[in-house]
């Protein structure tokens, strides 16, 4: 289910928290409480109930309740002095208090329908160019970094190439293996060393994750903020990228738009 608040959007399928159209960055057990709270919005959850859905059969104190209303309430601006969507009734428990509309008949946030190259006339696919950081991501040129070409290992480019095209989204270990090692038997630990080795060309790291996040349990998510343009000169860009064979190579389905031409 999709729902709407103020200028946000919050996808329960796709475990996404947008705002403006921009992704929100979340923790996991953050994004489950606001959507529990914005589920049952008609009526006041106790704690119990919260900490009974959120984490289950394991034990935590109500400092740990505590801090995620607060990370909840920040990520979607409110707060607990204001408390405009995140309401705290004391002795009982939350109640999410925002207007809320649920957005029936329309397409989730979902492979292809967010963040994908648009279709070029005559159906094929126009150079994409992406800039995050100091990083400039092409569909024609590949990876470049402070105006300098950086040599991605195939794998670790599809990834990329995958987790931005689905940015607004959590793509799941096993949609990895299925879209950038084309379903063959791959172990956890060489997703981990591609996305490691993605991480280190971004100039990212697992203890930072300020552009890749990893979504224990789920997967992972592009996270930084992109400028986003399409690239009609056949892959020159205002940093004057020079034309070159990509290391990577793949013809997929619709699903893998952002691999072609790699």
């Amino acid at each position: 289910m999709r729902y709407r608040f103020d200028d946000f959007e919050l996808d329960g399928d796709v475990f996404a928290l947008t705002r403006s159209g921009e992704v929100v960055g979340i923790e996991p057990q953050v994004f489950d409480l606001l959507l529990l709270l914005v589920e049952h919005r008609d009526r006041v959850l106790t704690k119990t109930e919260i900490l009974d859905e959120v984490w289950g059969d394991r034990f935590v104190s109500e400092s740990a309740l505590t801090s995620r209303v607060k990370s909840a309430r920040r990520a979607i601006g409110d707060n607990g002095r204001e408390q405009r969507l995140i309401q705290t009734v004391h002795g009982r428990g939350y109640r999410f208090v925002g207007s809320v509309s649920v957005i029936d008949g329309e397409a989730s946030i979902s492979a292809g329908s967010a963040g994908g190259a648009p279709a070029a006339a005559g159906g094929g696919q126009p150079t994409m160019r992406y800039a995050f950081d100091d990083v400039v991501f092409s569909t024609a040129t590949g990876l470049w970094r402070n105006g300098e070409r950086v040599d991605l290992e195939p794998l670790a480019n599809g990834v990329l190439a995958l987790l931005i095209d689905q940015r607004h989204r959590i793509v799941s270990k096993a949609e990895l293996v299925d879209v950038v090692w084309n379903g063959a038997p791959t172990p956890d630990s060489a997703v981990a060393e591609a996305v490691k080795l993605l991480r280190q060309a971004i100039g990212d790291s697992g203890a930072e994750q300020r552009l890749v996040r990893t979504v224990y349990g789920r997967g992972f998510q592009f996270v930084a903020t992109l400028d986003e343009s399409a690239d009609p000169a056949g892959g020159q860009t205002a940093a004057t990228l020079l034309i070159a064979d990509a290391a990577g190579r793949g013809t997929v389905d619709g699903r893998r738009s952002m691999l072609d031409g790699l």
